[in-house]
């Protein structure tokens, strides 16, 4: 389907409404405005309900955790990537660590590259066994024959440099904060990966479904519709009737989708 503005979406759902006055609409554009901007936001819910490894993912700018720090504000690097205030709402897609034989962060090193991360519920983040410690654990300098190994540094021989990470509520700006298990030793670097909700339109030219899922961009219209006449005879309205079939076909097409490998695959677990 081709791309649609939220002019021409406003102006399809006014022809549905019977509302194309242009001396005296009965709904003004700020409020059919607003009804646009909450079906996009429900169409976003229900395909992170049904399926979010569909979402588009976005990638932040590489981190790099200082040594011995415990936790980093997630909130805040999540700001500074997408704007415009949508850093407050987001849910981590994936948490990578760079292993670099040498730590270097080298990104011409063919060594450096980024491997998933466990994740884990907060109260179990320190919790592996009663002779491990809290902090460092093995990621602590040893030296394993005659050879000297650093915290945070990958070694394919021995069974030491990744590490498990936690989220955790702030009462801090309602912030989300970020922690690693066990802290690192040494600085590690970071590739973080979060989903966004789509973004609300602000202009009329702003397009609606501006990705993969513009060919669902009618159920935007219907549910405006929808939202709009606000009325109770839904079982016989024949906008709700084809709101459901598309909703159906949305559902089928969200169970075969796939960008992991899988539709109900758990990306949290390695």
């Amino acid at each position: 389907m081709p791309s649609i503005s939220r002019g021409e979406i406003r102006t399809r759902v006014r022809r549905r409404l019977e509302d194309v006055s242009s001396v005296n609409p009965h709904w003004s554009n700020d409020e059919l405005n607003d009804y646009i901007n909450e079906s996009i936001r429900d169409f976003w819910d229900e395909v992170y309900t049904r399926n979010r490894y569909v979402l588009p993912v976005t990638t932040l700018d590489d981190y790099t955790w200082p040594a011995n720090q415990v936790s980093a504000n997630l909130t805040t690097l999540v700001s500074a990537k997408a704007g415009h205030g949508l850093g407050k709402e987001f849910d981590i897609y994936l948490i990578s660590q760079y292993v670099d034989s040498d730590n270097t962060f080298d990104s011409s090193n063919p060594t450096n590259y980024p491997v998933p991360l466990t994740r884990t519920n907060y109260e179990e983040l320190y919790r592996h066994n009663v002779y491990s410690s809290r902090f460092y654990d093995d990621f602590q300098f040893s030296n394993d024959g005659g050879q000297t190994y650093a915290a945070g540094v990958f070694r394919s021989t021995v069974n030491r440099g990744l590490f498990r990470w936690a989220i955790q509520s702030s009462d801090d700006n309602d912030g989300i904060n970020l922690f690693m298990s066990p802290v690192p030793a040494n600085q590690i670097r970071l590739r973080i990966q979060v989903l966004l909700p789509f973004s609300s339109l602000d202009q009329d030219n702003d397009i609606v479904l501006n990705n993969e899922f513009d060919r669902f961009v009618d159920l935007i219209e219907y549910n405006t519709v929808i939202k709009a006449k606000g009325r109770s005879d839904e079982a016989t309205d024949p906008v709700v009737q084809a709101y459901l079939r598309r909703l159906d076909y949305l559902h089928q097409w969200l169970a075969s989708r796939s960008k992991t490998g899988y539709t109900r695959v758990v990306t949290d677990g390695y």
